[in-house]
């Protein structure tokens, strides 16, 4: 307070006194350089979002003006309760989007809406036998993106719920073979 009345300024605290010099620039610390240093090396970020839009045709309008507003990289969407036919495809492109799609009538669907043209498009879990459209992956500017629609298992027990541990357990077995075959690690909420 007497240092402020004074007009004294404070020291830095120890860790930010000296600038270090990481990757070409200068940073307070040395912490936050080389966490920026490495993800400068790798990719440049990608704003990413995901949505449970419990049916695309009711939300369409609010996803659209979500998307103008805060303009993500890469939109993933869930329960599209829409067949891949009637997908409307046409509203993404008019704002300069590219969709990916994995639908079904009345249940389900997933979907991947991304500024840049997806590549590498599979859907499903390979190798599971599910009429279910769950799954949908891709790559966008050199990240894989898998969006995912996870069952509800129900109560313990009941023939749901052992759908649901069948499902993920070929979920998991999924994930582990595009990380070996796309040399990424998955990345998600923990």
């Amino acid at each position: 307070v007497l240092r402020k009345a004074a007009g004294m300024r404070r020291s830095p605290p120890p860790a930010t006194r000296a600038s270090i010099r990481i990757c070409g620039r200068r940073r307070p610390s040395r912490r936050r350089s080389l966490h920026l240093c490495r993800r400068r090396q790798r990719h440049h970020r990608l704003k990413l979002a995901a949505w449970n839009v419990n049916s695309l045709n009711v939300r369409l309008p609010h996803v659209i003006a979500w998307l103008k507003t805060h303009q993500p990289d890469a939109l993933c969407l869930q329960e599209l309760k829409i067949e891949d036919a009637k997908f409307p495809l046409a509203a993404f492109d008019d704002i300069g989007y590219h969709a990916v799609f994995n639908g079904q009538k009345t249940y389900n669907g997933v979907a991947i809406i991304s500024r840049a043209r997806p590549e590498d498009v599979s859907k499903d879990i390979g190798g599971f036998e599910d009429h279910q459209k769950r799954v949908i992956a891709a790559t966008i500017e050199g990240v894989r993106l898998v969006c995912v629609y996870i069952p509800n298992g129900q109560t313990v027990g009941s023939d749901k719920y052992q759908y649901k541990l069948k499902w993920l357990a070929a979920l998991q077995a999924y994930m582990h073979a595009s990380v070996a075959e796309y040399g990424e690690r998955p990345v998600g909420r923990k």
